[in-house]
């Protein structure tokens, strides 16, 4: 079983899957559907029900965070986090024990060596500060010594390039106008080593260059940006803001910031929001270039976006082949308003669901279609194509709809598209999102939707604000905006104090004669942090498989039930399916999922029910 497991958690498991049970509903098409008398349920047909076997076996890890470890194991196959972990993974599977101090050591180092690379910091710190303290311990040593060598070869890094300027200035007692005061006078060791950095960086520079970084870091520490590391981190800060987005619009962009922070003090939980998305719609469209995350933030920040209730907030649980039909024929309408009176009409229908099986019935029959909706519900279309798109959106959204609350949220989702100021491009913008999608899944669009909303929500123009326009500001990448912004917030009690870090950024870059030079002498390599944030993302998913589990012990009850039914051997897209089936039936269970919000009481409210 050991062996098994290594080879499983590195994408080569040797387990025998089980018989996935094919739904009595996976063939069924929208059409077969409306002539068989079948009206889909989401909660249902839109996913293979685990077997007998399966969830009693699933029953003996009550009490283990299943849910939690399956949604981490996910994006551990989507962060490409098997192959580059693969190292780490065999050390932690390969051991006979790992105690449960280690195993939480391990999980603390991994979560912030993967911080120092989010903030530009390819030191390992924070692992080579571990390793010198646990040398008594050959198992931790192991593990941390294979965590080290997996990011070394996801970074393409090594120990032996020299210590950067700003990491040897870092090492300096440098926190207050005291400790500079003092160290202008001359006294001490820290004094001698910053007279000595100084001299080196001086050399290295143009002399006017030099004494504007100098002046201005000096500035720094009187006008309240804090100690040595809140310098330190807003001149990384800075210079990733201004290589990604140029010298006046990463400027502009830390103003902005500001602002949002002065109107919304919890601003931060606004950026995780937009770095959620980034992360599901990361790939590009191979003939523009352009990334799937973009439209979202250009429907929902640059334009109006949909007011009220998120839009198709029950959709959570379909696939991406159930949702994109629907949404390219909503595009396609010419007519929404008129569109609208139709499906208004549907929600204010007191018909039991005998009446709607005769409608959808009669409207099988193409030649009859037009005559038929433009008398039931007096809509004047003119020809049959139109009269048919109609039909296709009527019977797709009471298609997916559990009962009448559903198909009323689906409905009222339309209307708050259409009252935006330009719907179709908003439905072309969430449609060309979808496509761009990690795993061609609804999951990621309807969560980063979900995060669009949550950002927007009761949000003043000054909150929005560092969100709008990213697609003409940003000629890098919008992660790394999102990670400079949050390097500037990290130690800000207040807006002011981010003022001043905006004022110290104004005062450092602006007017440098040889900028790149500047940032390359004192240690940033800006051009670099991208790529080891990026190959390093599936540390992320790793912790969260690990915290999950919470114990050596748990991890592998939880990776031996993922062999034995989520598992195909040598075939991870045939296991990320199942793995996203699951996930599916684990959220809309409410014994695995508290937060489950669509538990449905079938018999008081079921639209679609037959009369008795």
């Amino acid at each position: 079983m050991r062996v098994h497991l290594i080879f499983l958690l590195i994408g080569l498991a040797a387990a025998v899957p089980g018989k996935r049970s094919k739904s009595r509903r996976d063939t069924t098409t929208l059409a077969s559907l409306h002539s068989r008398k079948l009206y889909l349920n989401p909660l249902y047909a839109e996913f293979d029900e685990p077997s007998k076997t399966t969830i009693d076996d699933l029953y003996r890890l009550k009490g283990l965070r299943v849910l939690e470890f399956y949604q981490a194991l996910n994006e551990l196959y989507l962060t490409g986090g098997f192959e580059k972990s693969g190292t780490i993974n065999k050390i932690i599977l390969s051991q006979p024990e790992i105690p449960n101090d280690t195993f939480h050591l391990l999980i603390r180092t991994l979560r912030r060596t993967r911080d120092e690379l989010k903030e530009g910091d390819a030191s390992l710190e924070e692992l080579n500060t571990q390793l010198e303290g646990t040398t008594d311990s050959e198992l931790t040593q192991k593990l941390l010594k294979a965590v080290k060598l997996a990011v070394r070869n996801a970074t393409q890094t090594t120990d032996a390039e020299e210590t950067s300027w700003l990491q040897k200035i870092l090492k300096i007692d440098l926190n207050s106008v005291e400790d500079l005061k003092a160290l202008n006078e001359g006294n001490g060791e820290d004094a001698k080593l910053l007279a000595d950095l100084l001299e080196q960086l001086k050399a290295k520079l143009d002399s006017g260059d030099f004494k504007k970084i100098s002046s201005a870091t000096q500035n720094a520490f009187y006008t309240g940006v804090g100690g040595v590391d809140d310098v330190r981190a807003t001149v990384v800060g800075g210079a990733r803001l201004i290589y990604n987005m140029g010298l006046d619009n990463g400027k502009e962009q830390c103003v902005k910031l500001k602002n949002a922070v002065s109107t919304d003090i919890k601003f931060y939980k606004r950026l995780d929001w937009a770095m959620e998305i980034v992360k599901k719609l990361n790939r590009s469209d191979e003939e523009t270039g352009r990334p799937g995350y973009s439209y979202i933030f250009e429907s929902f920040f640059d334009d109006v976006a949909p007011e009220g209730q998120l839009i198709f907030s029950p959709s959570k649980m379909l696939k991406i082949r159930t949702m994109l039909p629907l949404l390219k024929d909503l595009e396609s309408v010419e007519d929404l308003e008129l569109l609208m009176k139709m499906l208004r009409s549907v929600t204010r229908d007191k018909y039991r669901i005998r009446e709607h099986k005769k409608l959808f019935d009669s409207l099988q029959d193409d030649d009859k279609v037009l005559e038929i909706l433009n008398e039931k519900f007096e809509l004047n279309l003119e020809d049959k194509a139109t009269a048919i798109l109609y039909r296709n959106i009527l019977e797709t959204i009471a298609g997916i709809s559990v009962d009448s609350a559903y198909f009323h949220r689906y409905v009222k989702s339309v209307k708050s598209i259409m009252d935006t100021q330009d719907p179709k491009k908003i439905l072309n913008n969430i449609i060309s999102g979808s496509e761009l999608s990690r795993d061609s899944k609804w999951r990621d669009i309807f969560q980063s939707i979900s995060a669009a909303f949550e950002i927007d929500k009761q949000a003043q123009p000054e909150v929005i604000a560092p969100f709008k326009e990213l697609n003409s500001t940003v000629s890098g990448s919008y992660q790394e905006v999102f990670l400079a912004m949050k390097m500037l917030l990290e130690g800000s009690e207040s807006s002011e104090q981010i003022e001043a870090k905006c004022q110290f950024i104004d005062q450092f870059f602006t007017g440098l004669k040889q900028r790149d030079t500047v940032i390359d002498a004192i240690g940033i390599q800006v051009d670099k942090i991208h790529d080891w944030t990026d190959s390093t993302k599936y540390i992320d998913a790793l912790v969260e498989v690990l915290k999950a589990a919470d114990s050596f012990k748990n991890l592998n009850r939880l990776l031996d039930f993922h062999a034995k039914y989520t598992t195909v051997d040598q075939k991870p897209m045939e296991s990320m399916d199942l793995i996203d089936n699951f996930i599916i039936y684990l959220e809309q269970s409410s014994r695995w999922n508290r937060k489950n919000f669509l538990h449905i009481n079938f018999e008081e409210f079921n639209m679609w029910e037959e009369e008795e």
